[in-house]
């Protein structure tokens, strides 16, 4: 894949997680910042926005590695081994 391929899936992932965090679920985020407590939907909706945010990040990162770094880890715990990966200066990029 092209650094321009990369660049476009990149930046269509973060336009993603903005229109996720700013646009579709600004209502929800404005009711919460009141002084009380979220009840057990918007828990349960904050939950899944969250889940829904590190995946997008860990898809970034993935895509960084498969593509930049031509190294995925894996094993049981892949994920922190990817965001140490991501953490670290390589020949091809800076630390993410």
């Amino acid at each position: 894949m092209s650094l321009e391929n990369i660049r476009t899936q990149l930046g269509l992932e973060i336009e993603s997680i903005d229109r996720l965090l700013f646009e579709s679920y600004a209502e929800l985020f404005a009711q919460v910042q009141s002084n009380k407590e979220p009840n057990l939907i918007e828990m349960t909706t904050l939950a899944c926005v969250l889940h829904s945010f590190y995946n997008g990040v860990e898809n970034i990162c993935l895509s960084i590695a498969q593509e930049l770094d031509k190294e995925v880890p894996a094993g049981a715990d892949w994920h922190r081994k990817l965001l140490d990966q991501m953490m670290a200066e390589t020949a091809n990029r800076k630390p993410l």
